[in-house]
């Protein structure tokens, strides 16, 4: 007859319980969030509760949340930490000494809930989200090599 093997399982590193955060400045990503409180795993495996800065966003703080970026946390009033903010490890637009701003990438997009407007001087293009497209300005140029093609249901010229 064999033996059976008895394996004991461990604790798990991290319990489920909220511990207070020691002094000093501390890294973590935000699990979840419940009426303006946040529940933050420590970079060291500590569950810590957390409310944010005065200079960050729900918005932002659900952003970092989602991403599961690293936080900066440090004690606050209570046993509640508060949250000052994300640690940034990879850059976003640029901007260079002419004060031009680039943005690049292999497809860009940009979403807006009700209308999108770039506009430089005179000249303007904008979007609604009725799906009216409006481009605007004192003249126009047109330099297509290839065909223009125009689908509409009634196309009007004064």
């Amino acid at each position: 007859m064999a033996k059976a093997k008895v394996v004991r399982l461990r604790k798990p590193a991290a319990s489920a319980r909220t511990e207070a955060l020691p002094a000093g400045i501390h890294a973590g990503r935000i699990e979840m969030c419940s009426d303006g409180v946040y529940k933050v795993r420590t970079l060291a495996g500590a569950m810590v509760s957390a409310r944010l800065g005065p200079e960050i966003g729900e918005v932002f703080a659900e952003e970092c949340m989602r991403d599961r970026r690293t936080m900066l946390l440090t004690p606050g009033e209570s046993d509640e930490a508060l949250i000052l903010g994300a640690l940034q490890t990879a850059s976003t637009t640029s901007r260079d000494a002419l004060d031009i701003v680039r943005l690049r990438g292999r497809r860009v997009e940009i979403e807006a809930d009700e209308g999108l407007v770039l506009q430089v001087g005179k000249s303007s293009l904008r979007l609604d989200n009725q799906g009216t497209v409006k481009l605007g300005g004192r003249k126009m140029t047109m330099d297509v090599a290839e065909v223009v093609r125009i689908l509409s249901a009634l196309v009007e010229l004064p």
